[in-house]
């Protein structure tokens, strides 16, 4: 392997305090945190913090495709639909459009 070059950035004090927390929480010492968030395109961000989002979204995901399939059940063996549950059902997608438009800020 060949010699690795140095490279220099200024940031303020309280990012690379945060970059050290990152970098502390991955395990990593803070450089190989920065050449993993530099080739990974991250800006930084917590990781754990989005993977836990990730889960409440595909949580919720889960339950609006239950519901809409208990629906599309009924409805395809004639039963009367619960007006109610529909709402509820559309109002649960609209919700989750929400939250994804949040977490994708």
């Amino acid at each position: 392997m060949g010699k690795n070059d140095l490279v220099r950035i200024r940031i303020p004090a309280a990012e690379k305090e945060r970059w050290r927390q990152h970098a502390a929480a991955a395990g990593l010492p803070l450089s190989a945190w920065v050449r993993t968030a530099c080739r990974s395109g991250a800006r930084g961000g917590d990781d754990a913090a989005v993977r836990a989002e990730l889960v409440r979204l595909r949580r919720a995901l889960n339950a609006i495709g239950n519901n809409v399939n208990q629906l599309a059940h009924r409805a395809n063996a004639g039963a009367p639909i619960d007006q109610g549950a529909l709402d509820r059902s559309a109002a649960a997608i609209e919700a989750m459009r929400t939250l994804l438009a949040e977490a994708l800020r």
